[in-house]
Protein backbone atom coordinates (compact mmCIF):
# COMPACT_ATOMS: atom_id res chain seq x y z
CA UNK A 1 0.00 0.00 0.00
CA UNK A 2 2.77 2.40 1.40
CA UNK A 3 4.52 1.59 -2.26
CA UNK A 4 1.38 2.57 -4.57
CA UNK A 5 0.80 5.90 -2.38
CA UNK A 6 4.68 6.43 -2.92
CA UNK A 7 4.95 6.02 -6.43
CA UNK A 8 1.27 8.28 -7.11
CA UNK A 9 2.61 10.80 -5.37
CA UNK A 10 6.21 11.25 -5.44
CA UNK A 11 7.16 9.32 -8.55
CA UNK A 12 4.27 9.67 -10.83
CA UNK A 13 4.63 13.61 -11.72
CA UNK A 14 8.02 13.49 -12.39
CA UNK A 15 7.51 10.21 -14.46
CA UNK A 16 4.97 12.08 -16.65
CA UNK A 17 7.33 14.14 -17.85
CA UNK A 18 6.06 17.29 -15.72
CA UNK A 19 8.42 20.08 -15.31
CA UNK A 20 8.86 21.56 -12.10
CA UNK A 21 6.79 24.78 -11.00
CA UNK A 22 8.45 27.95 -11.20
CA UNK A 23 9.46 28.85 -7.59
CA UNK A 24 9.90 32.79 -8.58
CA UNK A 25 9.22 35.29 -11.12
CA UNK A 26 12.20 36.88 -13.75
CA UNK A 27 11.75 40.66 -13.88
CA UNK A 28 14.30 40.66 -16.69
CA UNK A 29 11.87 41.91 -19.73
CA UNK A 30 9.95 44.67 -17.34
CA UNK A 31 10.16 47.87 -17.53
CA UNK A 32 8.39 50.78 -15.21
CA UNK A 33 6.73 54.19 -16.09
CA UNK A 34 5.29 57.21 -14.12
CA UNK A 35 2.66 58.98 -15.63
CA UNK A 36 0.68 61.87 -13.80
CA UNK A 37 -3.07 61.95 -15.01
CA UNK A 38 -4.36 65.43 -14.70
CA UNK A 39 -7.95 64.62 -15.51
CA UNK A 40 -10.21 61.79 -14.28
CA UNK A 41 -10.81 60.36 -17.69
CA UNK A 42 -6.87 60.57 -18.15
CA UNK A 43 -6.45 58.36 -14.76
CA UNK A 44 -9.98 56.44 -15.83
CA UNK A 45 -7.74 55.84 -19.02
CA UNK A 46 -4.49 54.36 -17.58
CA UNK A 47 -6.40 52.10 -14.94
CA UNK A 48 -8.11 50.91 -17.68
CA UNK A 49 -5.19 50.02 -19.26
CA UNK A 50 -3.56 48.46 -16.81
CA UNK A 51 -6.45 46.41 -15.86
CA UNK A 52 -6.82 44.92 -19.49
CA UNK A 53 -3.09 43.94 -19.49
CA UNK A 54 -3.61 42.04 -15.68
CA UNK A 55 -0.16 39.57 -16.07
CA UNK A 56 1.52 41.59 -18.49
CA UNK A 57 1.13 44.91 -16.72
CA UNK A 58 0.84 46.16 -13.19
CA UNK A 59 0.63 49.42 -11.11
CA UNK A 60 3.86 49.45 -8.54
CA UNK A 61 2.28 52.66 -6.63
CA UNK A 62 -1.11 53.93 -8.29
CA UNK A 63 -2.17 57.96 -6.44
CA UNK A 64 -5.35 58.13 -5.60
CA UNK A 65 -5.58 61.72 -6.55
CA UNK A 66 -5.23 64.11 -9.13
CA UNK A 67 -1.86 65.26 -9.71
CA UNK A 68 0.20 62.96 -8.40
CA UNK A 69 2.39 60.00 -10.32
CA UNK A 70 1.43 56.61 -11.23
CA UNK A 71 4.32 53.96 -11.40
CA UNK A 72 3.25 51.09 -13.47
CA UNK A 73 5.42 48.27 -14.76
CA UNK A 74 5.21 46.25 -17.44
CA UNK A 75 6.55 43.30 -19.84
CA UNK A 76 8.08 44.49 -22.54
CA UNK A 77 6.02 42.46 -24.81
CA UNK A 78 3.12 44.81 -23.59
CA UNK A 79 4.67 47.71 -23.26
CA UNK A 80 4.67 49.16 -26.62
CA UNK A 81 0.42 48.88 -27.11
CA UNK A 82 -0.59 49.63 -23.64
CA UNK A 83 2.00 53.13 -23.85
CA UNK A 84 0.68 54.03 -27.08
CA UNK A 85 -3.13 53.88 -25.74
CA UNK A 86 -1.87 55.55 -22.82
CA UNK A 87 -0.42 58.15 -24.54
CA UNK A 88 -3.31 58.50 -26.74
CA UNK A 89 -5.67 59.34 -24.04
CA UNK A 90 -3.21 62.63 -23.59
CA UNK A 91 -0.97 61.33 -21.00
CA UNK A 92 2.43 61.76 -20.65
CA UNK A 93 4.60 58.75 -19.67
CA UNK A 94 8.27 58.64 -18.72
CA UNK A 95 10.30 55.45 -18.06
CA UNK A 96 11.55 55.25 -15.08
CA UNK A 97 14.00 51.70 -14.59
CA UNK A 98 14.85 49.89 -17.87
CA UNK A 99 15.44 46.75 -17.15
CA UNK A 100 13.91 45.65 -13.42
CA UNK A 101 15.29 42.68 -14.19
CA UNK A 102 19.14 43.58 -13.81
CA UNK A 103 18.01 46.31 -11.53
CA UNK A 104 16.96 43.53 -8.91
CA UNK A 105 20.20 41.39 -9.80
CA UNK A 106 22.77 44.13 -9.63
CA UNK A 107 21.02 44.53 -6.17
CA UNK A 108 21.44 41.13 -4.88
CA UNK A 109 24.85 41.19 -5.72
CA UNK A 110 25.40 44.46 -3.48
CA UNK A 111 23.40 43.03 -0.86
CA UNK A 112 25.12 38.74 -0.95
CA UNK A 113 25.71 38.56 2.57
CA UNK A 114 29.22 38.45 3.35
CA UNK A 115 30.70 36.31 6.12
CA UNK A 116 32.29 38.33 8.13
CA UNK A 117 34.98 38.16 10.81
CA UNK A 118 34.15 37.82 14.35
CA UNK A 119 37.52 39.34 15.52
CA UNK A 120 37.10 43.07 14.36
CA UNK A 121 34.04 45.64 14.30
CA UNK A 122 33.05 46.79 10.96
CA UNK A 123 30.90 50.15 11.42
CA UNK A 124 29.51 49.66 7.55
CA UNK A 125 27.57 46.55 8.30
CA UNK A 126 25.16 45.27 10.86
CA UNK A 127 27.53 43.26 13.29
CA UNK A 128 26.62 40.03 14.62
CA UNK A 129 26.13 39.16 18.34
CA UNK A 130 29.17 36.93 19.12
CA UNK A 131 31.59 40.34 17.21
CA UNK A 132 29.65 42.84 19.61
CA UNK A 133 29.95 40.82 22.82
CA UNK A 134 33.76 40.60 22.28
CA UNK A 135 34.35 43.83 20.95
CA UNK A 136 32.06 45.66 24.17
CA UNK A 137 34.47 43.35 26.59
CA UNK A 138 37.44 44.30 25.09
CA UNK A 139 36.92 47.81 25.10
CA UNK A 140 35.94 48.01 28.89
CA UNK A 141 38.93 45.80 29.57
CA UNK A 142 41.73 48.42 27.39
CA UNK A 143 39.43 51.24 29.25
CA UNK A 144 38.84 50.72 32.69
CA UNK A 145 38.50 54.10 33.86
CA UNK A 146 36.53 55.54 31.31
CA UNK A 147 34.41 52.54 30.29
CA UNK A 148 32.09 50.08 32.48
CA UNK A 149 30.41 47.07 31.21
CA UNK A 150 27.12 45.71 33.15
CA UNK A 151 25.76 42.64 32.69
CA UNK A 152 22.15 43.00 32.63
CA UNK A 153 20.56 39.65 32.49
CA UNK A 154 20.05 37.02 29.52
CA UNK A 155 18.01 37.47 26.55
CA UNK A 156 15.37 34.77 25.86
CA UNK A 157 18.36 33.08 23.70
CA UNK A 158 20.17 32.92 26.78
CA UNK A 159 22.50 35.54 25.76
CA UNK A 160 24.36 38.06 27.89
CA UNK A 161 22.68 41.28 28.13
CA UNK A 162 24.95 43.77 28.36
CA UNK A 163 25.34 47.78 28.83
CA UNK A 164 28.18 49.45 28.33
CA UNK A 165 28.64 53.22 29.69
CA UNK A 166 31.23 55.66 28.92
CA UNK A 167 32.30 58.18 30.93
CA UNK A 168 32.41 58.46 35.20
Amino acid sequence: MFGLFFWAVICWPFAEGNPAPKLFRSYDSYRVYRSTPETEEAQAALDREIRLNEGKCEFMKEAHKLGLPSDFMCHNAAAEDVLRRVKNAGLNVETMIENVGSLIKEGAEEHRRVKRQTDNMNWDNYQRYDTIIPWMEQLAADNPGFISLTDMGRSHEDRKILMLKVGN
